[in-house]
């Protein structure tokens, strides 16, 4: 008996909660044929995952997120430059630009519960179709995308593709990603560029030009609670729209065993907390609008790192979103 199931093109729409124009012809045919197949586990399965991944959480030594990561991310982005700028391939789908902590797992996260994965790089697949959706959708008629936390450049690897005539800036505190962003330009002989910048830190001197387009994916994540002073430079920059893909961990609900595991995870971790009721209290206020909030039901064994926020900002005497 085959218990494969598709993740068709009407499940992506519910999943982004969006219209039919979210996805591209080729993107239709692409989840149709079979492109996302997986498998519900069964009990004995499930469970065995489980008792994996309460092993692993009891571990004391996990990395914790913050400025004592930095050693390591500049390692990682070495090596992922020195791989990239050694290599003789080309990169369909800016696979080169793809990090080796996104793998091709065999058990993701998938509305609610663990799923086995039965086509090549599923998650790759499926968070680059996050990601198209979400860049036509907010970023069209941007002229300047700002990405923050931009690591191994693969946002604006897309970016550049989608919006060939864009200005695009990635941003990053490790000197190796600001050397693969600035790699991105020269290959794709687009206006690329890089530059050091700290979450913590954001300098004062940076400006971003009026109707920007500002972008998070997993990276400010990074900062735990102390988000306040990105959330504050952002606001005073006035950008047209900021969109953010993290882990928001007041999205989920800790009666569920693997919410609450996910919840255990992301504090484990140090990642970002408070976030989410901040830009809540910012709306209340009248001064952003916040234009999605979507939680997609998708991520890792341990945790759901496909979260959706994009808001703008309300400047005084506005009540209307730019968007």
């Amino acid at each position: 008996m085959n218990d494969d199931q598709i993740i068709s093109s009407d499940d992506f729409i519910t999943m982004v909660d969006d219209g039919a124009e979210c996805l591209t012809e080729s993107e239709v045919r692409f989840l149709n044929d079979g492109g996302l197949k997986y498998r519900r586990m069964n009990s004995p399965e499930k469970s065995d995952v489980i008792a994996q991944v309460e092993s692993y959480l009891e571990r004391q030594n996990l990395p914790i997120s913050g400025p004592d990561m930095r050693t390591l991310w500049e390692n990682n982005w070495s090596d992922h430059l020195q791989k990239i700028t050694s290599s003789d391939e080309t990169a369909p789908d800016n696979r080169l630009m793809v990090p080796e902590f996104i793998q091709d797992r065999d058990v993701v996260r998938l509305n609610g519960e663990y799923i086995t994965t039965r086509s090549p790089e599923f998650e790759l697949h499926l968070a680059n179709l996050i990601r198209k959706w979400l860049f036509r959708r907010y970023f069209s008629g941007v002229d300047w995308i700002g990405d923050f936390g931009a690591g191994s450049g693969l946002n604006l690897g897309f970016l550049a593709d989608l919006f060939p005539d864009t200005r695009l800036r990635g941003f990053d505190w490790s000197d190796s990603a600001v050397s693969l962003i600035n790699h991105i330009g020269e290959t794709k002989d687009s206006d690329v560029e890089g530059a050091v910048f700290d979450f913590l830190n954001p300098d004062p001197m940076l400006v971003v030009p009026p109707g920007a387009g500002v972008l998070t994916w997993g990276a400010l994540e990074q900062v735990g609670v102390n988000f306040q002073p990105f959330l504050n430079w952002v606001r005073a920059q006035n950008p047209r729209v900021v969109m953010h893909v993290e882990p928001i961990v007041d999205w989920y609900d800790e009666s569920l065993e693997l919410d609450e595991i996910a919840v255990r995870y992301h504090h484990k971790r140090g990642y970002l907390s408070g976030f989410w009721p901040a830009l809540q209290g910012l709306e209340l206020d009248g001064e952003i609008s916040i234009l999605k909030a979507r939680r997609l039901g998708f991520g890792s064994l341990f945790h759901e790192v496909y979260s959706v926020i994009v808001w703008s900002p309300i400047p005084p005497g506005q009540s209307s979103p730019k968007v």
